[in-house]
């Protein structure tokens, strides 16, 4: 370690002229290292409490997620698109890249975890995930204009085949957190 014939120790005192740093604090009996961990737990502290705060402000309330919803009656998918199979069914792996369309595509109105800002739905009910993955796709693909659904009639099927994946895997999200 190098040596210095005098070190400041945060104004209180000075460390004995040839001890060496890191070697302690004569004036206050606290070794230079562990002066340094304390500052840096400070720090850290200082720095999570911020965190905490500014994600406090940032997270919308529970009580946002759309926990009443009411499907349209009128939104119903025709008898042979609800029969239509998931052809990327046996692949769950894509999913995940159904969960990057989802968050760049649905999550402004459907939150990021499914749960729905009124008066979108909340994807993770029952009530959706009864659907079956045909009727999903439909819906999807049509949109509901009346209640602000755009239609992704545009988006290569695949993609929203797999959107339906990531969409089941709420479904198991929702299950898991209760």
């Amino acid at each position: 370690m190098i040596e210095m014939s005098e070190l400041k120790c945060a104004g209180r005192g000075t460390l004995a002229s040839g001890d060496r740093v890191g070697t302690g604090c004569l004036a206050c009996s606290v070794p230079a290292k562990q002066k340094n961990l304390f500052a840096w737990v400070g720090t850290v502290t200082a720095t999570l409490a911020l965190t905490l705060a500014l994600c406090a402000m940032f997270t919308p309330p529970a009580h946002a997620q759309n926990l009443t919803y009411i499907q349209d009656p009128k939104w119903q998918a025709p008898p042979e698109a609800s029969a239509k199979v998931n052809p990327l069914a046996n692949k769950p792996q894509l999913a995940a890249g159904g969960k990057k369309i989802f968050l760049r595509d649905c999550a402004q109105c459907h939150r990021p975890d499914g749960t729905g800002l009124p008066p979108a739905a909340n994807l993770t009910l029952p009530l959706v995930q009864q659907q079956s993955d045909g009727a999903l796709f439909w819906k999807i693909t049509q949109g509901n204009t009346g209640k602000k659904m755009p239609s992704f009639s545009g988006a290569p099927d695949a993609q929203r085949w797999q959107v339906v994946l990531f969409l089941r895997t709420l479904e198991r999200s929702a299950r898991a957190g209760q």
